[in-house]
């Protein structure tokens, strides 16, 4: 549990740093910051459903997301949301607020929109 409340602090100063990134219109370093904040928090050892951890994914994803559309990054886009799909599935069931509920919703039809426009990959 410890190691989870680390990462939500470490996920939550990255995530700041993203925001001020993106406020300085500097989206790719934007982009970078928030797609460093889910790299913490996807580590096997986090419990992605302890509140702060959840939280932080969730803005994390938005962020990560809009960043990435507007960087035209659509395979990336595609591979981050893969991964994070099936908690995003499970969080659309229980969303913390309103606005919450909303971007789970937008980031689901994003998944598929992307999956209908992007070709699968072919494994060598």
């Amino acid at each position: 549990m410890v190691r989870s409340f680390v990462a939500g602090l470490r996920a939550a100063r990255r995530i700041g740093a993203a925001d001020r990134q993106r406020r300085a219109g500097n989206t790719e370093g934007a982009f970078r910051a928030y797609a460093s904040a889910l790299e913490v928090l996807a580590a096997r050892d986090i419990q992605k459903e302890a509140p702060w951890c959840r939280s932080a994914a969730s803005v994390a994803l938005v962020g990560y997301c809009r960043a990435a559309q507007e960087l035209d990054r659509k395979a990336e886009l595609l591979a981050t949301l893969v991964h994070w799909r099936p908690f995003v599935l499970g969080w659309r069931h229980t969303p913390i607020t309103p606005d919450e509920e909303e971007q789970l919703r937008w980031m689901e039809q994003l998944f598929h929109h992307l999956t209908q426009e992007l070709p699968p990959r072919v494994s060598t």
